[in-house]
């Protein structure tokens, strides 16, 4: 028998809120080789970490204490977490004053605000797995590490990107997704419609579905884009867009979590941009990156979604944006 197996959901969950509530907020770095194993597999497409060492407690310390010394008032609050079995994902989002160098970038005095979709496997109360999906684009721009930004490159396709380019970078703009209700029913009826908008939909172009899959008031918030209206006929407007910059569009599933009746889903975008990309023309480019995205189930269809996804990522496979100064990637 597998010990791990009896541990409560919500002793998985107390793990990663003592990550960023304690550890990335309160700079209690302390508690890092009790939370990771000491080698954590990375999940998905964390380019970024190529070259390094395995990471674990020493890799997340070192990632942590720079942005704690340039950001010393940092929260991230966990706002959203969904459980199943070891699995937890966690949605964050907080922010701080850039009161110090951060990775070749000076002082600014900005506020910046972030958020981000945390996945995690923990086993023997430490995580052993992870994915992170942060919105990189955003911070980079608020902290001005981005050069001056060719026309259309900039605001314009990150409005096409995340639906809105009116952000908003304060507390509590966006929408409720605290924990939810329902048995293990609710969660299975979530999972499945899930599956069915990622697999038929999002791949398989089956966009007739989609009256049946969402809810007709569901508000979809993409990165720190304000909440905007996701119902079908918008989700159907979008991703024929979608399809007209990249014909060869595929989404792959990568994880799924449901608990009551909030589900959390990771996935994989790939595709060739040989169309336009809202105002973007084509490059003819492939791009690969991911994304991670929380959904409340409401009466049996999917409800009020978050996207958290690197909007950076696609747009520098594309060539449509000029390198960063600084590094300022996140992991966690």
């Amino acid at each position: 028998m597998n010990p791990t197996r009896t541990i409560p959901a919500a002793t998985h969950q107390e793990v990663i809120r003592r990550l960023f509530e304690e550890c990335w907020s309160k700079g209690d770095i302390g508690q890092l080789p009790e939370l990771f194993a000491p080698r954590v597999a990375l999940l998905g497409e964390h380019m970024h970490m190529e070259g390094q060492s395995p990471y674990g407690p020493d890799t997340a310390r070192e990632e942590i204490e720079p942005y704690r010394k340039a950001f010393p008032d940092l929260t991230l609050p966990v706002v959203s977490c969904v459980a199943q079995g070891e699995w937890v994902m966690s949605a964050w989002e907080g922010g701080g004053t850039h009161q110090g160098e951060l990775m070749g970038l000076a002082p600014t005095g900005r506020r910046l605000w972030m958020a981000g979709i945390y996945l995690a496997r923990v086993v023997d109360g430490r995580i052993t797995a992870a994915r992170q999906t942060v919105d990189t684009l955003a911070y980079h721009r608020t902290l001005g590490a981005l050069p001056e930004e060719e026309p259309g490159a900039g605001t314009h396709a990150y409005a096409f990107v995340t639906g809105d380019d009116r952000l908003d970078m304060s507390p509590g703009h966006g929408l409720d997704m605290s924990p939810g209700h329902g048995g293990d029913a609710a969660a299975e009826q979530g999972a499945g419609l899930v599956r069915r908008l990622v697999e038929e939909v999002w791949s398989g172009g089956a966009c007739h579905l989609l009256p049946g899959l969402l809810h007709p008031a569901r508000r979809v918030e993409e990165n720190l884009s304000l909440p905007a209206p996701g119902g079908a006929e918008a989700a159907a407007a979008r991703h024929a867009t979608l399809l007209t910059a990249a014909p060869d569009l595929g989404v792959r599933l990568d994880h799924l979590v449901a608990d009551g009746d909030l589900v959390g889903y990771g996935w994989t975008a790939s595709g060739t941009q040989t169309g336009p990309l809202g105002s973007l023309a084509p490059t003819g480019r492939r791009f690969t990156f991911m994304g991670t995205s929380i959904s409340r189930i409401t009466d049996g269809r999917i409800g009020d979604t978050i996207h958290r996804y690197d909007t950076m990522a696609l747009l520098e496979q594309i060539g449509r944006l000029p390198p960063a100064r600084g590094t300022l990637e996140i992991f966690g």
